[in-house]
């Protein structure tokens, strides 16, 4: 939903926060004590993500839901650090494809109860969408989706969450130009300065979890 009232571009530098929730989450249940590195890098990450969206919004004065649709967004990079602090302990217990198969289970009865309840005469609406689109949902659904989920399971399992975030960092980078060259979207020399101090902080706090795992 939030991206119907936001961009591509900020869309993910809002979901890469989740990693400095990752920290003060962990901060506050373990009563753990953040270090001056841990506050000044999740300083940068947040100042730079509020420096993209004041551009944004200066830009495009006509979105009234545009904090909105940053909360959608924000609210989802929450429920995401959330499911990365609960995981490592349940793929132990369960292992990486009993898990998968019950986050993508869960996922999807959600989904279709969200569509039900929110689309007037759904199961008439499906029977009349074109062969065309029905493949492209099911295409999309599983490629981006349902490959990259146990892609992300199988990673944390094999490498841990920390590296996982590390090696994820590059997908707001990816996904900025994406929609740079595909979506037509354009970010001024401000924004730019935003998003290299957001992906900056972020992996200042991966590094650090990082070391003091070890």
């Amino acid at each position: 939903m939030g991206l119907m009232f936001i961009s591509a571009s900020l869309e993910r530098i809002i979901l890469f926060l989740y990693p400095t929730l990752t920290v003060i989450a962990s901060s506050l249940l373990y009563k753990q004590k953040l270090d001056v590195k841990s506050l000044f890098a999740i300083f940068l990450s947040y100042g730079g993500t509020v420096l993209v969206m004041l551009q944004e919004h200066n830009n495009a004065p006509i979105q009234g839901n545009f904090w909105l649709g940053t909360s959608f967004v924000f609210a989802s990079a929450v429920a995401f650090a959330g499911y990365l602090l609960l995981t490592p302990p349940l793929i132990k217990k369960f292992g990486s494809w009993n898990f998968t198969g019950l986050a993508l289970t869960v996922a999807c009865i959600g989904t279709l109860t969200h569509y039900t309840l929110s689309t007037p005469h759904p199961f008439q609406l499906l029977l009349q969408l074109p062969s065309s689109v029905i493949w492209y949902g099911i295409g999309l659904g599983f490629l981006v989706t349902v490959l990259p989920t146990v892609m992300l399971m199988q990673s944390i399992e094999r490498l841990g969450a920390s590296q996982s975030a590390m090696i994820a960092s590059i997908g707001p980078v990816l996904t900025i130009l994406l929609a740079v060259a595909f979506l037509n979207e354009h970010l001024n020399i401000w924004q730019w300065v935003g998003c290299f101090l957001n992906i900056v902080g972020v992996m200042m706090i991966t590094l650090r979890k990082k070391r003091l795992k070890h």
